[in-house]
């Protein structure tokens, strides 16, 4: 194996600058009198494209995955007095933040150190009766079971943020029975784009009496808040967005990496949700993520990638869940959860040193951020997610992965693990 100077991101998959220029054009066609007019109505056309692409029927937009999750939850403190959002205890900590920024407390669930899936068994009964709502995070793509949650009368938030390309028997991820949906359009995401959010209501959300009566309170206090940018700033975001797209490409990502400043790979926890309202290059790249598709090549690489660790002593959640590659759930990174702390740092390290975009995801299980002690987080053990936070890495399976990368990667990762 020799060192090379192409360098993959973990998770690459903005939309190319071919796919932005044709949805700029199909969406400049769009004749208003005014530029909010041309905004709302190119907001709309989004809307449909995520409808038609899921099982919403109606999407509520905002600045981000994290907003309409907070937003969620305001329109929920008004139709309860219930006070716990419970949420896997190995999830985005942006999450925790809308959650305490509601004014809700967060109860963090332990998880099963295979599947990566939260275990409710684990609540303690001091806590079920004050819960109000349980967020399924749909971590990687991998699509988190409604079962164990249908008896309770707790709101459901199906977050689509890394899911929205997986469906379940339930359905399309968002949009599952008795659930209200949220969606980001931010880097990394299923929908990878320059930011913007939403909340998806499904065709199936009406069911449970909690639910509709969210949507309710949801839908009187909606308003589309949209930014219409001066040429200085429109200039700015389009420069933004030109060299975002070029940069996360192998031969370039090397370049934002050695800058500190750009923080890549950190996971940085927010005290509030920053409220921002959506403008028109993160609706055109989120159209044209969804239309041009680019992640189809994502189950074949993840696929390989299984293939290839076949014989070794590594946890593959995918495998664990029982996910048919070529079936209904969308991969967006491969996670793999290694044997101990020093086994995974050992094969992270070697990973990044032939440039292969491993990255060891969220560093921490939500119980161990310091800025969530004493801010409404409730204590209590989840080692489970504790030990994962120290032994996961997930692998890269977008569109710039060649296969020859993949067998370099599984070579590095089984030269690790037999030293």
């Amino acid at each position: 194996m020799t060192f090379s100077w192409r360098k993959l991101a973990p998770a690459g998959n903005f939309p190319s600058l071919a796919a932005l220029s044709r949805a700029y054009r199909k969406l400049e066609r769009l004749n208003q009198e005014s530029d909010r007019d041309y905004l709302v109505a190119a907001l709309e056309k989004l809307g449909n494209a995520l409808c038609l692409q899921s099982d919403a029927e109606q999407v509520y937009f905002y600045g981000s995955g994290s907003e309409a999750i907070y937003r969620i939850l305001l329109a929920l403190k008004k139709v309860t007095d219930k006070n716990i959002v419970a949420l896997s205890a190995y999830t985005c900590p942006d999450i925790v933040t809308a959650c305490l920024h509601a004014g809700f407390q967060v109860l963090p669930v332990d998880i099963s150190p295979y599947s990566l899936e939260m275990d409710t068994s684990t609540i303690a009964d001091e806590h079920l009766e004050q819960i109000a709502a349980v967020v399924l995070s749909n971590l990687y793509g991998l699509t988190d079971s409604l079962e164990p949650l249908k008896r309770n009368k707790w709101l459901l938030i199906d977050d689509a943020c890394q899911g929205f390309f997986s469906r379940d028997e339930n359905g399309h991820v968002g949009c599952r029975a008795n659930t209200i949906g949220v969606v980001s359009f931010s880097r990394g995401k299923a929908i990878c784009g320059f930011g913007g959010g939403g909340v998806l209501i499904g065709r199936h959300s009406f069911r449970k009496e909690l639910t509709k009566d969210v949507i309710s309170k949801l839908a009187e206090s909606y308003e589309a808040e949209i930014d219409v940018l001066g040429l200085a700033r429109l200039a700015y975001h389009i420069l933004k967005i030109g060299g975002q797209t070029i940069l996360e490409r192998p031969q370039f990502y090397a370049l934002p990496v050695a800058a500190p400043f750009l923080h890549l790979g950190q996971t940085i926890i927010k005290k509030q949700v920053m409220m921002k309202p959506i403008n028109l290059p993160q609706i055109v790249a989120a159209w044209a993520q969804i239309k041009e598709q680019n992640n189809v090549t994502f189950p074949a690489h993840a696929q390989l990638w299984h293939e290839m660790l076949q014989g070794l002593e590594v946890i593959e959640p995918f495998i664990e869940r029982g996910v048919d590659f070529s079936g209904s759930v969308r991969v967006q990174r491969y996670p793999l959860v290694l044997a101990s702390d020093e086994q995974r740092d050992k094969v992270l390290s070697k990973l990044n040193q032939f440039g292969l975009g491993a990255s060891a995801s969220y560093p921490q299980a939500i119980t161990d951020y310091r800025e969530f002690q004493g801010a409404g987080l409730i204590s209590c053990p989840c080692p489970n997610a504790q030990q994962v936070a120290k032994r996961i890495i997930t692998v890269p399976i977008h569109k710039y992965v060649r296969m020859e990368d993949i067998h370099q990667g599984c070579q590095v990762i089984r030269a690790c693990l037999a030293a």
